[in-house]
């Protein structure tokens, strides 16, 4: 199948009448009222393959369980995704609007701040992308995927299960370093397999400090067996202070 994102009319007007959009959101379970507010074809199809998108919305599952499980489902039905096409907002609410509707619903609804951060970008680039919801699903497993490992998706599993660990540390600019996360979320594993509790103020001052250890350029240096060594004596410091 082929992605589907909505057109600039239909951007524009979902952008500029949010007040509008979010009651008709939270007063329709399902999307059929798109065709009376939108443009004729509203929807237009991409060049960019995808497997059938399913979304998980099985309330015996926890919240952190249904990203986990969507997360992954869409990181591979999206697999030709590239970074120019994922920080396509068109894309993002074309799929919110469509396959991705019920499950927004669910997990998020609509009432309130919700419809700011969940369905729209509340601010322009890295901030709004991680924030809607859909969209962070794609990236924040892109950060963790590691392919080397025997599970592919097992810190994108420790990461959604500790999301406020995971969104401080979206927020550094080091997250654009496959090595540095993999280093950080490895290290938390092995701390909490030793019966250690990491607090989210350990994770704050973690953060910090491997900023001070320099730039990316000189971080990414490190093997990544070495700087797992590093970030793990740090975090286990930190928790014994």
């Amino acid at each position: 199948m082929k992605i589907k994102y909505v057109t600039q009319e239909a951007l524009d007007l979902y952008k500029s009448n949010p007040m509008e959009i979010q009651k008709y959101i939270i007063e329709n379970k399902d999307s059929s009222w798109t065709g009376k507010v939108f443009p004729t074809n509203y929807l237009k199809e991409s060049k960019i393959e995808a497997k059938d998108l399913v979304f998980i919305i099985d309330e015996d599952y926890t919240s952190d369980d249904l990203d986990f499980i969507n997360a992954k489902m869409l990181h591979k039905a999206l697999s030709g995704l590239n970074e120019t096409q994922a920080s396509n907002e068109a894309l993002w609410i074309g799929l919110a609007l469509t396959d991705g509707y019920e499950y927004l619903q669910k997990r998020w609804g609509a009432e309130g701040t919700k419809f700011k951060y969940r369905w729209n970008f509340y601010q322009k680039g890295k901030r709004g992308l991680i924030h809607h919801g859909l969209a962070r699903l794609w990236w924040l497993t892109r950060m963790t995927y590691d392919q080397e490992r025997e599970d592919p998706y097992e810190l994108t599993y420790y990461a959604f299960h500790h999301q406020s660990f995971l969104m401080k540390l979206a927020y550094r600019n080091y997250s654009n370093s496959p090595r540095i996360v993999n280093a950080i979320l490895s290290a938390f594993i092995e701390v909490e397999r030793l019966g250690k509790l990491i607090s989210y103020d350990h994770t704050v001052e973690l953060y910090k400090e491997v900023s001070l250890l320099g730039s990316v350029t000189i971080i990414d240096a490190y093997s990544k067996d070495d700087l797992k060594e590093i970030v793990l004596g740090k975090i286990t410091r930190i928790i014994e202070k």
